[in-house]
């Protein structure tokens, strides 16, 4: 079975996606991956060879997509990058698929991704998975922002609906939110914009 996944990474974060990705090849049994990874500017030729050295001899395969300087203005806190943001362009990137997988490079997988990638979606924006962090802080962050701490996912690991995605042309609202200020950047954009319409995992 071959399963569409995507990774985003600038040059600092190529290292641990490559770890990532190893992990998830070596603990395939019966999965094969067509891998996205979505790279900033930084990235250099040496961190691809690096990257796509890691599915050589395998049925899975590596492609780059460049994003460029898209999110240049996009709000950066904590010493994450803007990098993260690359991940709400994905249904538009990949218009091929009509449900897909996207994880963050701070992952290690130990079995194949087929269970999940089978999970129905419905209507569902996105599938992901509650956070667990549960500060009192953090809990009145949420509310500040109109999101409650039990409906609030971490978007580490996402199951992405890519066609329903784009049938209610959520790109035009994701990007109404791209200059706000949010403390979790591009996860908070994910949850209020699919509030009511994300599949708890």
């Amino acid at each position: 079975m071959r399963i569409p996944i995507v990774f985003s990474t600038d040059h600092n974060f190529v290292m641990p996606t490559g770890v990532a990705i190893t992990s998830l090849i070596r603990s395939s049994l019966t999965e094969y991956y067509d891998i996205h990874i979505l790279i900033a500017e930084n990235v250099t030729p040496s961190d691809k060879l690096d990257l796509s050295a890691i599915v050589e001899n395998t049925q899975s395969k590596i492609k780059f997509i460049d994003i460029g300087n898209i999110f240049d203005d996009a709000y950066e806190v904590r010493g994450i990058s803007k990098a993260t943001y690359f991940r709400l362009l994905i249904p538009w990137l990949f218009p091929e698929y009509d449900k897909i997988i996207y994880c963050d490079g701070d992952v290690i997988f130990r079995g194949g991704l087929k269970e999940l990638y089978e999970i129905p979606l419905d209507n569902y924006y996105i599938g992901g998975v509650k956070d667990s962090f549960d500060a009192e802080s953090f809990k009145k962050r949420l509310k500040g922002v109109n999101l409650e701490w039990g409906n609030y996912i971490n978007a580490g690991i996402l199951l992405i609906n890519s066609k329903q995605q784009r049938e209610d042309n959520l790109k035009q609202l994701y990007e109404k939110h791209i200059d706000k200020q949010y403390e979790y950047q591009d996860q908070d954009i994910l949850n209020i914009v699919c509030k009511n319409r994300i599949k708890y995992l």
